[in-house]
């Protein structure tokens, strides 16, 4: 995989039904955090962008220290993924390749997956890859840069789900990986939860 590629850690939803920033909850039997599993997962060939909720910049800083290349974000609240993407484009460091949009509400990614998309979009490096599992869409998303530097150049901002923008131009791929349909939106989503420990 490319070591041009950005990761972008989605992290500016308020957390109103979790009650505390998402990215900052323990992975269960661990001590790692949402956030730093996630920037794990992408680390030695992506930078890592994370934008987060202004409030809670400091905190995932904290939480991801010694971790490089990784950058936050403090940005004004909201959970529109088009927006966060220009944000993210705005505040980049070089020319990235390749753009993967990843909320930090879900931690269960496996590596083999991030694999698979990769292969796609080397294959059609025109169009934006969507992991799909057992018929349900997920995340991350992996986007050419050239897209998202459209989407950031459209007037300020483009206004609505980045799913719009995209349209037609994403593909969808099979994957056989519930995490990237997994998210986490309130403490009950954690009871019970099993963790699995391995990255394959």
């Amino acid at each position: 995989m490319r070591r041009d590629d950005l990761a972008v850690i989605m992290a500016r939803g308020r957390s109103l039904r979790m009650g505390r920033p998402k990215g900052l909850l323990r992975v269960p039997g661990t001590d790692e955090s949402f956030v730093a599993r996630i920037a794990d997962l992408y680390a030695g060939w992506a930078d890592v962008l994370v934008v987060a909720l202004a409030g809670s910049a400091e905190d995932y800083r904290a939480a991801l220290a010694g971790r490089s290349p990784v950058q936050v974000l403090g940005e004004a609240g909201g959970d529109d993924t088009a927006r966060t993407l220009c944000l993210a484009w705005a505040g980049r460091r070089g020319d990235p390749a390749r753009v993967w949009a990843h909320p930090v509400d879900l931690p269960l990614v496996r590596p083999v997956t991030l694999e698979r998309l990769s292969e796609a979009a080397a294959q059609a490096p025109d169009r934006a890859h969507r992991p799909v599992w057992n018929g349900v869409p997920g995340h991350p998303v992996v986007i050419p840069a050239a897209l998202v530097a459209t989407l950031a150049g459209e007037g300020d901002y483009h206004r609505g789900p980045a799913g719009v923008f995209l349209g037609g131009r994403c593909g969808l791929v099979e994957v056989d990986d519930p995490g990237v349909a997994r998210d986490f939106d309130s403490p009950g989503d954690l009871d019970g939860e099993s963790f699995p420990n391995e990255r394959g």
